[in-house]
């Protein structure tokens, strides 16, 4: 088994960096490198113009803590020669998916 069973994605964030929390630091580490990797994935498969945005608490919750390893394997090649300059966009606002449905459905 690794790493505490019982720690919840609050206090797991909140232990992030902390001494004697390696295991968790790890692990929120390992995740922010697989968002990077799913995000280079779909850059290249999608092209996003106008860059990609995250949206949630996990999103913004890894990105503040962890960036730069998820923005680092984003830009790392995969195997290919790309000159990716695709931006991250954090939206901080909870309620913003749902004032989009209903600016479209009042629309």
């Amino acid at each position: 088994m690794v790493g505490n069973q019982g720690l919840q994605s609050a206090a797991a964030i909140e232990a992030y960096a902390v001494t004697g929390a390696d295991q968790t630091t790890t692990a929120i580490d390992r995740y922010a490198a697989l968002l990077g990797e799913l995000l280079r994935e779909l850059s290249l498969a999608k092209m996003p113009s106008s860059g990609i945005y995250l949206a949630g608490c996990d999103a913004r919750a890894l990105t503040a803590k962890s960036p730069r390893r998820c923005v680092d394997v984003f830009r790392s090649p995969g195997g290919i020669n790309q000159t990716d300059t695709t931006a991250i966009w954090t939206i901080d606002d909870d309620a913003s998916a749902l004032l989009g449905c209903a600016r479209f459905a009042f629309s």
